[in-house]
C-alpha cells in the first residue's frame, strides 16, 4: 500500500452500548451463534445507549485535538460512568453541565441510574467466553460526612463499595490502588500517583475489564516481521499477524472496514481505514467517522474468507481529562466556588479537582486484553482484493455484534510504539 503522511495514533474506546434498533448490525461468520438479546430493551436503556453513543464520539474528537503525534488509548464508557454516579452528588447548574456533557439532558436521574444498572447485567452476562469487569467504589476522607443518599444510591444502582481511610497515610493510596490493579486483573496498577493531595475528601472511581479470544486464532508461526507505513512517508517494522479466515469486510470510497470475531462471536473487532491512503487518519475520523456512518458501514459488512494481515501491539495512556470535559459543557464542576455538589455534602463547598483517566491495551494472536480506569477526585474549596492488509494507520472498534454495542474503538497510528 502507498504511504500515507502523518504519525500514528492510537484511540481506544471503551463506550457504552449503542443499538440500531432491535436488529443484527453485523455479519456472523458462523449461523450456530447467537442472533438475538436474551432480552428487549427498556425505553430508558434506549437512551441511555444513544446518548453514550453521543459522548463517547464528542470525548474522541476531543481527545484526538489535543494529542497529535502520541498513541492514546481511553474508555468513553469508564468516562461516562464515573460521570454517571457524579450525578447523583450534583444540584443546579452543575448538574446540568455534567448532563450536558454526557448528552443526557432529557433523561431523569432515576432513569439514568437504572438504565445504567440493568445494562451493565446485560453486558457482563453476554457471552461466556469472553471476560467483562466493571467495578465502582466511593473512598471518602475520614472524618468527613457524606450523605446517606448519595453513598445508599451508588451502592444500589452501581454496586459501589464504599469505604473511609485516613487520607493523610500513604497507606490509604496504596488500598486504593490496590483495588484498581485487582479489578483490572493487574493492568492497571495505581490511579493516584504519590499521595492524595490535602483539599481531596472523596474518590469516585469506576473500573473497566475486557478479555476475549479471537473466534478464529492467529497462528504464532505466521506472525514475522512486517512493514508499517507512517503518515510522515516513512516506515517502521512491526510484528505482523497473518490469517485465512472467513472475514467480514467492507469497502467504499471512503472507507476499508473489516470485523474479527471474538469468543461466540458477539464481541467483534471492527477495523477502519480510509480508502485514500493519502487522507490522514485523524482527518478520516474528523470528517467520515460518525455514530450513523459506522452503522451504515456495519450493515453492508459481507463474509468471505480471505487473508488478513494486522499488526500486534500494545499500548499505554493516561490523561487529565479536566480541561476535556470543562469545554464539553461541564466548566461550573470544576470551579472551587461555584460547582454545586451539595448532595453529597450540604455544609462544604465541594469540586471536581481531577478527573484522571488510565487505559492500556493488548492485540496479538490469541485475541485482546484491556483495561481502564476512571477516578473523579472531590475536592472542597481502491480496487478489491481477495486480502485485507493492516499496513498504515487504521481506526479500531470492539463491539457486540447482536445490540451493536461498541466496547472498544481506536485509532492507530505506530504500534511500535
Amino acid at each position: 500500500m502507498e504511504a500515507v503522511r502523518k504519525h500514528i495514533l492510537v484511540i481506544l474506546f471503551l463506550i457504552f452500548p449503542w443499538i440500531q434498533g432491535c436488529v443484527n448490525n453485523g455479519v456472523n461468520v458462523d449461523d450456530q451463534h447467537p442472533e438475538t438479546l436474551p432480552r428487549s430493551l427498556t425505553a430508558g436503556e434506549e437512551e441511555l445507549i444513544r446518548t453514550g453513543h453521543t459522548f463517547s464520539f464528542d470525548l474522541f474528537r476531543k481527545v484526538t485535538a489535543t494529542e497529535k503525534e502520541d498513541n492514546v488509548f481511553i474508555s468513553p464508557f469508564s468516562v461516562s460512568m464515573a460521570l454517571g454516579m457524579m450525578l447523583n452528588g450534583a444540584e443546579g447548574a452543575t448538574l446540568s453541565g455534567i448532563k450536558e456533557t454526557v448528552d443526557m439532558t432529557e433523561m431523569e436521574l432515576q432513569a439514568i441510574n437504572q438504565s445504567y444498572q440493568s445494562l451493565t447485567e446485560l453486558l457482563l452476562d453476554l457471552d461466556p467466553k469472553v471476560e467483562i469487569q466493571i467495578a465502582n467504589s466511593l473512598w471518602g476522607r475520614e472524618g468527613f460526612t457524606i450523605a446517606p443518599d448519595f453513598y445508599e444510591t451508588l451502592q444500589t444502582y452501581f454496586s459501589a463499595r464504599v469505604a473511609s481511610l485516613d487520607f493523610s497515610k500513604a497507606s490509604s493510596a496504596d488500598i486504593i490502588n490496590d483495588w484498581v490493579c485487582a479489578e483490572t486483573n493487574d493492568r492497571i496498577p495505581a490511579i493516584i500517583d504519590g499521595s492524595i493531595p490535602s483539599e481531596v475528601v472523596l474518590y469516585l472511581i469506576n473500573t473497566t475489564y475486557f478479555k476475549g479470544n479471537w473466534l478464529y486464532r492467529f497462528d504464532p508461526e505466521d506472525t514475522k516481521p512486517g512493514q508499517f507505513q507512517l503518515e510522515d512517508g516513512s516506515s517502521v517494522q512491526v510484528e505482523m499477524m497473518r490469517q485465512n479466515a472467513p472475514i467480514a469486510t467492507f469497502r467504499s470510497e471512503i472507507v476499508q472496514m473489516a470485523e474479527m470475531a471474538y469468543g461466540d462471536s458477539l464481541y467483534q473487532m471492527t477495523i477502519l481505514m480510509p480508502s485514500d491512503p493519502d487522507v490522514p487518519i485523524t482527518r478520516f475520523a474528523e470528517e467520515s467517522l460518525s455514530a450513523s456512518n459506522l452503522a451504515g458501514w456495519t450493515e453492508q459488512l459481507q463474509k468471505t474468507k480471505l487473508q488478513l494481515k494486522m499488526p500486534k501491539f500494545e499500548s499505554s495512556y493516561k490523561k487529565n481529562l479536566n480541561d476535556v470535559l470543562a469545554t464539553m459543557g461541564m466548566e461550573e464542576a470544576f470551579d472551587e466556588v461555584d460547582a454545586n455538589f451539595s448532595k453529597i455534602n450540604a455544609d462544604k463547598q465541594l469540586f471536581i479537582s481531577k478527573v484522571m483517566h488510565k487505559a492500556n491495551i493488548t492485540v496479538d494472536e490469541k485475541g485482546s486484553e484491556a483495561a481502564a480506569a476512571t477516578s473523579v477526585g472531590i475536592g472542597v474549596t481502491s480496487v478489491q482484493k481477495p486480502s485485507f492488509v493492516v499496513d498504515r494507520p487504521f481506526i479500531y472498534l470492539i463491539r457486540e455484534r447482536i445490540s451493536g454495542t461498541v466496547l472498544f474503538m481506536g485509532m492507530m497510528r505506530n504500534p511500535s510504539k
